[in-house]
This record gives C-alpha cells, structure tokens and sequence, in this order.
C-alpha cells in the first residue's frame, strides 16, 4: 500500500463569547457629593477590563479597569 501525504495551510477564527453587561442602570448623582458605583458584566474570555473609548466622563470621575466609577463630580 502507497501513501499520500497532502499539506495546506488553514486558519482557524474563533470568537469568544461576548461579555453580558449585568449593570444596567447607575444612581443619580450629584456636583460636589463623593460617588460610587460598580459596573459588572460577566462572561466573554480572561480577565474583563473597563475603559472609556469614546466618552468624557464629568470631571471628578474616573473609571477603574475593575469597573468602579467614582470621585467627586465637580463643575
């Protein structure tokens, strides 16, 4: 019996799973009141991280990679 050998080259695309926001509202706050707030999301692959790409947050706050939004609003 003879064998045949064959080679090509393949990609393989695997997309993970997107992440589900579960915070789906934030409290009120107000100018000069110290905030906090927690964003949470669950799934998608490794570890989630939280950024602002495209939004200014008022100034006072920040955003953690960890999902935290706080400091004190100011004018």
């Amino acid at each position: 019996a003879s064998q045949v050998t064959a080679q090509t080259q393949l990609t393989i695309v695997i997309n993970p799973p997107r992440p589900q926001f579960l915070t789906t509202s934030l409290p009120d706050g107000s100018l000069e009141t110290p905030y906090t707030a927690t964003l949470a999301a669950t799934g998608g692959s490794g570890n989630l991280v939280f950024s602002l790409l495209s939004v200014n947050l008022p100034t006072g706050l920040s955003l953690s990679p960890a999902g935290v939004l706080a400091g004190t609003p100011r004018q």
